[in-house]
């Protein structure tokens, strides 16, 4: 008898096509191949005899297929795989029979004709078969079929894969499993309910089959379906679908169909416990197998993907041993997906695993990073990093266990730790990049302050905002008040225009606390007189500090509460007047403050602006006049009827002549060009000067009078940058960075370049700090 597959082991299945290989003294030559490529099993389709055009309608389960009775012909199929080394596998369909079979009419009444959109092979005609109608007993139906798998199984048959699960109740499916223990069932699974699927978890099947064919390398479904498969029996992943679309047809040349084959045996030896691989996948065979299929479809050709098949053992490494879940790294759109598979249930407990990268684009490789190239799965990590995937390629990466971190100082000072702060102060707003830049408002209007206060445990808690002006020492406080979820809020106005800084300070309110359980109990009926001790003892610990203006009321209070009867003692702890008494000498404990966040306060005409932008020098109506600030203020009454609120200078220093621009940026500067107002400094000055054609100081203090008369406020643009005629070249040239040539390079914004302009380095040696003043 040969060798048993084992329950804990599925086996690598070669499904052998009879119509393509040839004559039945032809199939021990291909069940040797079979072995030298790797696999344990040849898988069969079903050995009983059946209709003409297809397999998979049986009308005569006494008869076999290649002639004679059925249990000759198993023992000599499972002999002559048995000589090769390998087991043998038939395929079982339970649902379905030909309309002509012998035992038709007396399981007419059980039977239906077969809708062909329901046929297990599309090739059937409708008339040509009869699918059962399982309802209520099923014995009829089970009993039948456990007599014929045991018939087989005692001539050599080592496995069934069992077809036609969609129309069966589990519980028939249970039966024929557990009537038949002697061999392991294999259920094709592809195109079942996950209902059905998680009801099979159990009933004793020794495989289960991946939908791997229709699997486009990134969806998440596949992964889905792995959690369900793997929970009823290891999975073997078919290469492609016995009398399915062949891989190799999706490609057009021997090369690209060889990539695409190779990749779909890589994808089913990584993501499963074995593999199914129907005869002519090895050759790159082309032609879908039917009634008309033939060995010549098996025709040689110069390329073929057999080593690759014969590797598939050493490539999965320990995939095929793992029965953990299978978990997704990577999202349906990535390049490439990376898969984890471990050995526990549960990803934190896995002492072993593998991560499976894929590149999903079979015609150009792959650079990768991140999770991809080093992946980490729980505790499980890859030693080895990926940098780049072939076309097609399909890697299996061995996960090892990685050691948690460990401190050198873990333990630390605890005195230390103890002193912490124990109230956390955060996420304050107004604030821009967390405080590092100051947020601005407007002056005049109300600004709104909130934080979050927190701490460990239940005990309340008390926030306060803190504000104050650059300038001033003393903060004001400001009382906040909670939102819910640990958010405080608070409020302030601030009456100058500048900087100001706020802060929040947090603390424990243990009187608050106290009130709040003396509350609690009091109303739901519960003594207090445990509470009421705890308040006096806190009232006492107050007094005690003697805070100015306050220990004679706290001793009052204390009296009071000694002989107050519980409901006056209550009612004192609770009022209004207690509590203004507590915070004057509250000590605050736990008190922690949270860093000072600046904020800036503008005039209110920061907060809107309509800006209107001119040059001075265009206001004239003589083109060969300059124009002047005198020009401008003519055109003011005209600028603020139109609503505009601010008036936009380009500079208004003097313009440099080395290397002048002319009209339209043109580099030959004409006699009456003016040059850019951006090419700052001539011999007249530079950024503490005025461009001598537009007028005096004089004029532009009486510019900026009539334009505030007016309601208009001026802007200039702050260009620090220098034309070759710039004093501070003279002057300053440690400002400047020099090339090696010791010219000073022009600014530039390529293809631009502006060779009227140079700027200044403020980061040279010796331009700080005199250039920054």
């Amino acid at each position: 008898m040969p060798e048993r597959l084992s329950p804990t082991r599925v086996a690598r299945l070669y499904y052998l096509h009879p119509a393509l290989a040839g004559p039945l003294a032809a199939w021990p030559q291909h069940f040797k191949r079979a072995k030298a490529l790797g696999f344990e099993a040849i898988c069969l389709p079903p050995l009983f005899s059946h209709a003409e055009a297809d397999p998979f309608l049986s009308n005569d389960h006494d008869q076999a297929a290649i002639g004679g009775p059925i249990d000759a012909a198993a023992a000599h199929l499972a002999d002559e795989c048995n000589k090769a080394g390998l087991r043998l596998v038939v395929d079982v369909v339970l649902d379905r029979i030909a309309a002509g079979h012998k035992q038709a009419k007396q399981v007419a009444d059980h039977y239906r004709p077969l809708n062909r959109n329901g046929t297990c092979d599309p090739r059937a005609a409708a008339s040509d078969g009869l699918v059962v109608s399982l309802n209520g007993d099923v014995e009829w139906f089970t009993r039948p079929w456990i007599e014929r798998l045991s018939r087989l199984a005692k001539q050599g048959v080592s496995g069934f894969r069992l077809l036609g699960l969609g129309a069966l109740p589990v519980a028939a499916l249970k039966d024929i499993v557990r009537g038949v223990p002697e061999a392991q069932h294999l259920a094709w699974t592809p195109g079942l309910d996950w209902p059905q699927l998680e009801a099979m978890a159990g009933i004793g099947l020794s495989g289960v089959f991946a939908s791997a064919p229709w699997w486009d390398g990134r969806a998440a479904w596949y992964v889905e379906e792995h959690e369900r498969l793997r929970r009823i029996a290891p999975i073997i992943v078919p290469m492609e679908e016995p009398f399915g679309e062949r891989v190799a047809a999706r490609a057009a040349t021997p090369d690209a169909r060889a990539v695409a084959a190779r990749h779909a045996a890589r994808i089913a030896a990584a993501t499963g416990n074995g593999w199914l691989m129907p005869m002519g996948f090895e050759s790159l065979a082309t032609r879908r197998v039917d009634a008309r299929s033939v060995p010549d479809d098996l025709a040689a050709s110069n390329v073929d993907v057999s080593d690759d098949i014969a590797a598939l053992g050493k490539m999965s490494g320990p995939a095929a041993e793992l029965r953990g879940p299978m978990i997704n790294l990577t999202g349906a759109g990535a390049k490439v997906s990376v898969l984890g598979r471990v050995d526990a249930a549960d990803t934190r407990d896995a002492e072993a695993g593998v991560a499976i990268v894929i590149n999903t684009d079979l015609a150009q490789g792959r650079s990768i990073a991140g999770m991809a190239a080093q992946p980490v799965v729980g505790q499980l990590a890859a030693r080895q990093s990926i940098a780049t995937l072939a076309p097609a390629d399909v890697l299996v990466v061995p996960l090892e266990p990685s050691k948690p971190v460990i401190r050198k100082d873990a333990g630390g000072d605890v005195l230390a730790a103890a002193s912490s702060p124990r109230i956390v102060v955060e996420n304050l707003s107004p604030s821009v990049a967390g405080g590092a830049f100051a947020a601005t408002r407007i002056v005049g209007q109300p600004i709104v302050v909130e934080a979050d206060v927190y701490t460990d445990g239940h005990d309340l808690l008390r926030a306060e905002l803190l504000w104050r002006a650059a300038d001033e020492r003393a903060w004001r406080e400001v009382p906040m008040a909670l939102l819910g979820n640990d958010r405080w809020r608070a409020s302030f106005t601030p009456l100058r225009i500048g900087r100001h800084e706020f802060a929040v300070e947090g603390w424990w309110d243990e009187f608050g606390s106290i009130r709040h359980a003396i509350e609690a109990r009091h109303d739901a009926g519960v003594d207090v007189t445990a509470d009421v001790g705890d308040a006096r003892a806190y009232l006492q610990m107050l007094a005690d500090r003697k805070v100015p203006c306050t220990a004679s009321k706290f001793a009052e209070v204390s009296a009071m509460l000694a002989g107050a009867a519980s409901e006056g003692a209550v009612k004192a702890l609770l009022s209004t007047e207690m509590r203004t008494l507590v915070d004057t000498a509250d000590p605050r404990a736990f008190k922690s403050r949270s860093a000072a966040v600046a904020l800036e306060v503008e005039r209110r005409e920061a907060g809107f602006a309509s800006w209107y932008e001119l040059f001075p020098r265009s206001l004239t109506h003589d083109e060969n006049r300059h124009g002047t600030f005198n020009d401008v203020i003519e055109a003011l009454p005209r600028i603020r009827a139109m609503g505009f609120d601010v008036l936009y200078f380009p500079p208004i220093h003097p313009i440099g002549t080395t290397n002048r621009k002319g009209r339209n940026n043109t580099l030959d500067a004409k006699p009456g060009d003016l040059g850019s107002p951006y090419a700052i400094g001539s011999k007249e000055g530079g950024h503490d000067a005025l461009h001598p054609a537009l007028g005096t100081p004089q004029d532009f203090r009486r510019l900026v009078k009539q334009a505030r008369a007016h309601g208009l406020e001026l802007a200039l643009d702050f260009a620090i940058q220098c034309s070759p005629d710039h004093p501070w070249l003279k002057d300053h040239p440690e400002w400047f960075k020099r090339r090696a040539d010791g010219t000073i390079k022009y600014a530039e914004n390529p293809p631009k370049k502006y060779q009227d302009i140079h700027n200044v380095d403020f980061y040279a040696p010796g331009a700080v700090p005199a250039l920054w003043l």
